[in-house]
């Protein structure tokens, strides 16, 4: 059969890169250029990604805050509101002042329950 003899040919698949990358038998040329991809790069990466995700959650709520920028009060004056216009800022304050009410008559209860 003679298969014995022969190694087997077993196809190796190559990772891709994309522009700019480094394969891993390639070696940086400077130290400059070493902490660029391996430090300063991750980084970037890293707080990017965190902001995106950290915004993208409060989308709906950034965009309320959009409606109190000052520079668009004289285009509001002349047009409504979309009725969804600061729901999400409402649905957080009220929230807020439920939870600061139960602070309050927590603490006042519990201030005169002990006298």
């Amino acid at each position: 059969d003679g298969s014995a003899d022969c190694p087997s040919r077993e196809k190796v698949q190559k990772k891709k890169r994309t522009p700019g990358e480094l394969t891993e038998d390639e070696h940086l040329a400077s130290a400059d250029m070493n902490f660029k991809v391996k430090v300063h790069n991750v980084i970037v990466d890293t707080v990017t990604d965190s902001i995106h995700r950290r915004f993208s959650a409060n989308a709906n709520l950034c965009s309320d805050f959009a409606w109190l920028d000052p520079r668009d009060f004289a285009h509001m004056r002349g047009n409504r509101l979309p009725s969804s216009a600061l729901e999400e800022i409402s649905k957080c304050l009220t929230t807020e002042l439920q939870l600061a009410h139960y602070v309050v008559n927590s603490t006042a209860f519990h201030v005169s329950g002990t006298d």
